[in-house]
């Protein structure tokens, strides 16, 4: 019975939390909501550095670390599992964009995709980096210190030092 308890309060503590990730996410970006979802997301066990700005619809998943002055703008995922996400100082993420630490399995045959393990690689952002909108960075990948990505642009090798980065898959077009 205690067990069965258990369960249900923990299933419930879920259910009230992510109420109040999604309520924090819907909030205008204006300052006082900016430091209620630092706060939210530090108390979930997250780690950012001094006057990161949070906006509306940002998600996170799994290991991410922001450094000072980081702004993630509307709509953004980061899903760094066990491999972790690390940014550094002065970042700007544009809105929409997507980084994920992992991809999914499609090696063995005869067992659906769903059910095939994942290989994880970090993602690290080195200081003073643009992040176009709508953009994608996977697993494994290193953007240099001073790059700019451009916007519609999916990152699946490692970016320079003070590059100008851009396409599908991205390729760098001119240095800085």
């Amino acid at each position: 019975m205690i067990g069965y308890i258990r369960k249900r309060f923990i299933a419930a503590s879920y259910v009230f939390v992510s109420t109040i990730g999604a309520f924090l996410a819907a909030l205008p970006d204006e300052g006082v909501y900016f430091r209620l979802r630092l706060r939210f997301w530090r108390l979930r066990g997250y780690r950012f550095g001094n006057k990161c700005q949070l906006s509306r619809g940002v998600h996170f998943l799994g290991k991410v670390e922001l450094g000072d002055n980081v702004i993630i703008s509307p709509n953004c995922t980061l899903t760094g599992l066990s491999a972790g996400i690390y940014v550094g100082r002065d970042v700007m993420v544009g809105p929409n964009c997507v980084l994920v630490a992992f991809n999914h399995g499609v090696e063995t045959n005869g067992v659906s995709m769903m059910y095939q393990s994942n290989s994880e690689a970090p993602i690290s952002i080195g200081d003073d980096v643009w992040i176009g909108a709508n953009s994608t960075i996977t697993a494994g990948v290193k953007i240099g210190s001073g790059a700019v990505i451009g916007a519609n642009s999916v990152v699946t090798k490692d970016i320079p030092e003070r590059c100008i980065a851009a396409g599908c898959p991205t390729r760098v077009i001119r240095n800085r």
